[in-house]
C-alpha cells in the first residue's frame, strides 16, 4: 500500500487498516510503504502474513531529503518476512528528523538473514523507538552499521536479548527482556492498545 511519490512531501495517514497477503506475486512489496515523507503517520493497523516487511518508512540508503516528524504507531505486525532476507516488522532507511516508533506489537518475524523485528537499516537516523513489544524472532532490533545514528532506543519489551548495535551516538536503554513468558503490565497494555481491536493469544 504505497503512501507517498518520492518528488514533494506529503502528509499521508493511515489508519485501522487490516493488510493480509500482499505481494504474492511480486515478493519484495511490503505492506504498506512510507518512501519519502513528511509529517506522515502509520497507525493502529494490522500487517499480517507477507513475504517481506511489514512497514517500511524512508529510502535513500542514508541520503538526506525532507523526511522528517513520521509517526509509526500503534500497529500489530505479525507473521512477515515469511520468503524473502534483509527486512524486517519495521523496517526504515534514511534520516528523519524528530520521527517515532512507538506502540507497536511485533510477533512472529521469520528470514534466514533480517528477518529483524524493528530494523533501522543504513542512515536511519534521530528516531525515537520507545515502548515496543517485540515477540518470536531472531534479533528484536538491528542497527547494523555506523551510518545508523543518533536514534533513541528506551523502554521496550522482547523475549530475546538479541540484538545488533553499532549505531553511533545512539542512547539504547530500559529496555526489558522477558524470559519466563510474563510480560509485565505496561508491555500487556501495549499489546491490547496495537492494531485492530482482535483477541490476540498472549
Amino acid at each position: 500500500m504505497p503512501i507517498s511519490g518520492n518528488a514533494t512531501p506529503i502528509t499521508p495517514f493511515k489508519a485501522s487498516n487490516y493488510i493480509s497477503h500482499a505481494g504474492a506475486e511480486y515478493f519484495d512489496a511490503p505492506g504498506i510503504f512510507g518512501g519519502y515523507t513528511s509529517y506522515s503517520t502509520i497507525t493502529h493497523n494490522e500487517v499480517a502474513n507477507l513475504p517481506y516487511t511489514g512497514i517500511l518508512q524512508g529510502w535513500g540508503w542514508g541520503t538526506d531529503s525532507y523526511a522528517q516528524h513520521n509517526q509509526i504507531t500503534n500497529n500489530y505486525i505479525h507473521d512477515v518476512m515469511k520468503v524473502l532476507a534483509d527486512g524486517g516488522g519495521i523496517y526504515t532507511l534514511s534520516a528523519q528528523p524528530d520521527s517515532t516508533i512507538s506502540g507497536n506489537h511485533l510477533q512472529h518475524m521469520y528470514g534466514t538473514y533480517g528477518g529483524w523485528g524493528i530494523y533501522p537499516d543504513e542512515g536511519s537516523a534521530y528516531f525515537t523507538i520507545t515502548g515496543n513489544v517485540v515477540r518470536q524472532t531472531d534479533k528484536w532490533i538491528s542497527m547494523w552499521t555506523d551510518s545508523i545514528h543518533d536514534n533513541i532506543v528506551q523502554h521496550n519489551y522482547s523475549d530475546t536479548a538479541s540484538m545488533t548495535n553499532a549505531c553511533a551516538n545512539c542512547t539504547v536503554s530500559g529496555n526489558t527482556t522477558v524470559t519466563n513468558g510474563i510480560w509485565p503490565a505496561d508491555a500487556l497494555t501495549i499489546m491490547s492498545n496495537r492494531g485492530s481491536n482482535r483477541l490476540i493469544k498472549i
